[in-house]
């Protein structure tokens, strides 16, 4: 992660000292897109979250689908909650409350590494509207395309499955309890923080997306897998095709954006992103396998 760091770094210099009225466009857009679309929805999902992690409320959800999750991945029952939570509350979610439940002595190193590293997904709000709707002209474009993540983070969860440590019945181990006072103020400070985070991560890799050399030609397609939204909305929209199995996939992957977002959040508690990156990466293979099956089985209709 260093070297993306370092490279980064270096292309902003470059940019900044020879295109700077290139990046000053960028960066306006990237912004806009922040005020109305990112924050409008993700602020309050994030916001809740960490209520939802900081309060005894996640244990409650674990017990519908808890033992199910155990035995399809092997990590413990509470992170049924945070998985779920990621198909909900979207990017970075899923990672902040697998980093939360780990600060707070309820899992393992181990444990919380894997489960963020399945756990980092989009809610349905970006796939829908502002991907479905917004390159191919339908809602349910983007419903297809939320299933495919669904279907490609289920497989990636079992196939990185490892034994269980802990003994079915054995108690979790819950430190710092909190009120619910106090776990509504510092969930509030700590959702304004992230969204700072994630708004400063798709302004930076937005203004990369505007390179000259990605502005045209079979480089375009590698926009959505530097930053999801700015790269997916430069995709041609003509409908079904290439650019479906492209988004689809980078979808899946997330974007450099998305795993800088993961790191500026694990970072203060000294969590590997080894496996998360891994992970992702299979999950944006096994995606791009699934549109494609998908864009298959449409084509004998």
């Amino acid at each position: 992660m260093s070297f993306f760091l370092s490279l980064t770094v270096i292309t902003m210099l470059i940019m900044l000292v020879c295109y700077p009225e290139r990046l000053m466009d960028s960066a306006y857009r990237a912004i806009s897109v922040c005020i109305t679309s990112v924050i409008p929805s993700l602020f309050l999902s994030v916001v809740l979250t960490k209520i939802i992690v900081s309060s005894d409320f996640i244990f409650t959800l674990t017990r519908p689908f808890g033992k199910a999750f155990r035995s399809l991945t092997g990590l413990p029952q509470c992170g049924v909650s945070v998985y779920l939570l990621s198909f909900l509350s979207g990017f970075p979610s899923g990672v902040i409350a697998g980093a939360d439940l780990y600060k707070r002595g309820v899992l393992s190193k181990k444990e919380a590494e894997r489960l963020i590293a399945i756990s980092n997904n989009t809610g349905p709000f970006l796939p829908m509207l502002l991907l479905g709707r917004g390159i191919f002209g339908s809602v349910s474009s983007g419903v297809i395309i939320y299933l495919i993540q669904i279907a490609s983070s289920l497989i990636c969860a079992i196939t990185f499955k490892e034994s269980d440590s802990r003994k079915a019945d054995s108690p979790l181990i819950l430190n710092n309890r909190v009120s619910i006072v106090s776990a509504v103020t510092s969930s509030v400070e700590g959702a304004l923080r992230s969204m700072a985070m994630l708004c400063a991560y798709v302004i930076i890799f937005s203004c990369i997306n505007d390179l000259p050399f990605l502005s045209s030609g079979i480089f375009t397609c590698i926009k959505p897998y530097i930053e999801l939204v700015s790269g997916s909305l430069a995709l041609n929209k003509s409908g079904f095709g290439a650019s479906f199995v492209i988004v689809c996939s980078a979808m899946s992957f997330g974007g450099l954006s998305v795993h800088f977002q993961a790191l500026g959040v694990v970072s203060d508690c000294k969590l590997s992103l080894s496996l998360h990156l891994r992970a992702k990466a299979l999950q944006g293979f096994v995606s791009l396998v699934l549109s494609l099956c998908y864009l298959f089985v449409m084509s004998l209709r």
